[in-house]
């Protein structure tokens, strides 16, 4: 459990915790008790440091709905405690949550794997105007290395989507609530736009291109390609020559 932060955990805490939120996810799916399941819910939520519970969560149960709850926590807690974390910390947090989804991305339960990953997209755009660009290059080259086809086709689309979930977070239509004003939301989307939009979107389409052009079924195609950009940059679709010029579509 070493790397997220928390200091060192206790097993027997930890398997009360999750059978606690297990129990918790079990009584709102039959509708039984559902304030107090929620409440219980709310602690996991709310309480300091709880990545190492959350972790043990994601990693050990076999309840679905208890990991995605887990994934959530992670999420609200780093976003709240931002200010506490260390540099290592948010990092850390970060790749674990991408991690997770590559390592995960055969599972059947996809609707933890989105969680997960939204959550990463969330946290690497929350620390955006902190990291430097060469840390947040480092992220992106991890995520082209899966997109590239490095490391299987599975984890070539959960990179991908990672790719539409951070488009969709920097987007100001569809960002999550932070508590942060405006101008931070406008100066993340600039930054993408400025330094990583061109690659990112290269990155993406001529994946998608390579599909289609083996005609091989993949819920992505170049006008998803196209599109999932368009939302963060109106001026993206002016890629769209040199993504002909580049890959003859």
């Amino acid at each position: 459990m070493q790397g997220l932060p928390g200091g060192v955990p206790d097993p027997q805490q930890l398997q009360a915790t999750m059978l606690a939120i297990e129990q918790a996810c079990s009584l709102i799916q039959v509708h039984m008790n559902p304030a107090e399941a929620e409440k219980v819910l709310s602690s996991l939520h709310s309480s300091l440091m709880p990545y190492q519970a959350c972790r043990f969560i994601l990693e050990t149960s076999l309840m679905p709905n208890a990991r995605f709850q887990a994934a959530g926590a992670i999420g609200d807690a780093a976003i709240r405690e931002w200010g506490i974390l260390t540099d290592d910390n948010k990092r850390s947090l970060i790749l674990y949550c991408l991690n997770y989804v590559m390592e995960h991305t055969g599972s059947p339960d996809g609707y933890v794997q989105s969680k997960v990953s939204a959550v990463a997209a969330r946290l690497l755009k929350r620390g955006w105007l902190e990291f430097p660009d060469q840390e947040k290059g480092a992220i992106f080259f991890e995520v082209e290395q899966s997109i590239q086809g490095m490391h299987g086709p599975n984890r070539q689309f959960a990179g991908i989507n990672f790719l539409e979930t951070l488009v969709s977070e920097f987007s100001p239509s569809t960002a999550s609530s932070m508590g942060l004003p405006k101008e931070f939301h406008d100066q993340c989307q600039l930054s993408l736009e400025v330094k990583f939009l061109k690659g990112l979107l290269l990155l993406g389409t001529s994946c998608c291109i390579q599909y289609r052009r083996q005609n091989l079924e993949f819920k992505c195609n170049y006008t998803r390609g196209e599109s999932m950009f368009g939302g963060i940059a109106p001026h993206a679709s002016n890629f769209k020559l040199e993504l002909q010029a580049n890959f003859g579509t």
